[in-house]
């Protein structure tokens, strides 16, 4: 597989993300005014709207996180990281990264298990299982590793390079 095809890919996941994330978010809105009309003007009470918005809004949380450290908008404290030469910040930078990394695969493999403990447990509303407020955060932490791969082999590559990492 060549390297556009790589990128490419990455590219698709990306708008796959960003499609689902804003799929989630107007469904969130349309069901909070769903519930408030039917509430408040037409005296009904629907139940599983609420129970529904807040599954949708785990989604798109999660997505959300995954989208910010695509875009590296996560927020980061790098007063330390610009007062030390430039070389040893990259090597700081790069190591943060496999750090972060390693978390999140823990934290995957704690989600699957956890996953797989709800799986008989249901939404009182919904009916649904609970399995898929942890899909989310498998689906959510997926996307997060393979982005997080993706700026560690840059970051490799910036090394070897010696282009430095600039605060």
């Amino acid at each position: 597989m060549s390297k556009n095809s790589k990128l490419s890919l990455v590219s698709l996941l990306g708008l796959v993300v960003d499609n689902v994330a804003l799929a989630g978010f107007i469904g969130v809105i349309l069901l909070v005014f769903l519930q408030v009309l039917l509430r408040y003007i037409f005296k009904v009470s629907v139940f599983w709207t609420e129970e529904l918005a807040r599954l949708l809004f785990t989604w798109i949380t999660l997505l959300g996180a995954a989208v910010a450290l695509r875009e590296d908008e996560h927020i980061y404290i790098n007063i330390f990281i610009k007062r030390i030469p430039k070389k040893f910040a990259s090597i700081i930078v790069f190591l943060y990264d496999v750090f972060i990394l390693i978390f999140f695969v823990f934290l995957l493999r704690g989600f699957y298990c956890h996953m797989q403990l709800v799986r008989e447990s249901h939404m009182v509303a919904l009916a649904l299982s609970y399995y898929y407020v942890y899909l989310g955060a498998i689906v959510s932490y997926t996307v997060l590793v393979i982005y997080l791969i993706r700026r560690i082999i840059h970051k490799i590559s910036q090394l070897r390079k010696q282009d430095y990492y600039k605060a």
